[in-house]
C-alpha cells in the first residue's frame, strides 16, 4: 500500500443527521468529519487505487479525523504523511475491498473501498530472518 497523493485533503465533513458529504468549512456540533482518502494497492499481477475511511483510514495514519481536520483546515498545513508511506513500504497486507458502480450517462463508473484490512505478519517474520522455515 501507499498514500495516492500526500497533497489530498484526508478528510470530509458529513452530516450526521442526514450523513451528506460537504466540502464547505463549517464548524458545527451537527457535522461529522470523517477521515478519508485515496491509497494505491500494488502486488504481483498490478496495481489499482482505492479509498480508505473511517477506523480503518484513522488506524492506518495513526490520527483522528478531528486531529486531521483542525491540522489541515483550522491551522491550514500540509498532513505530514511521509512516516506512513514510510510504515507501508516493504509491507504485505491482507485487505478486504468492496466495488461500487455507478452509471453516468452513457459510462458506467466503479471504484473499490477498503473495508478493513490485516498485515500478513508471518510473512513480515519470515523476511526479517526471525521466524525459520522448517527444513524438509
Amino acid at each position: 500500500m501507499s498514500i495516492s497523493d500526500d497533497l489530498q485533503k484526508f478528510y470530509v465533513l458529513e452530516c450526521s443527521g442526514c450523513k451528506q458529504k460537504n466540502d464547505k468549512k463549517i464548524e458545527s456540533n451537527l457535522i461529522a468529519k470523517i477521515c478519508t482518502f485515496q491509497i494505491d494497492l500494488i502486488d504481483g499481477s498490478g496495481s489499482t487505487t482505492a479509498f480508505i475511511s473511517g477506523d480503518p483510514a484513522e488506524k492506518l495514519l495513526s490520527m483522528k479525523a478531528e486531529d486531521i481536520f483542525h491540522t489541515t483546515c483550522v491551522k491550514n498545513q500540509l498532513l505530514c504523511v511521509d512516516q506512513t508511506q514510510q510504515m507501508l513500504s516493504n509491507r504485505l497486507f491482507y485487505i478486504q475491498l468492496r466495488k461500487s458502480s455507478w452509471t453516468s450517462s452513457p459510462v458506467t463508473q466503479s471504484s473499490l473501498t477498503i473495508l478493513c484490512y490485516t498485515e500478513n505478519c508471518l510473512y513480515q517474520a519470515v523476511a526479517r530472518g526471525a521466524l525459520k522455515r522448517p527444513n524438509r
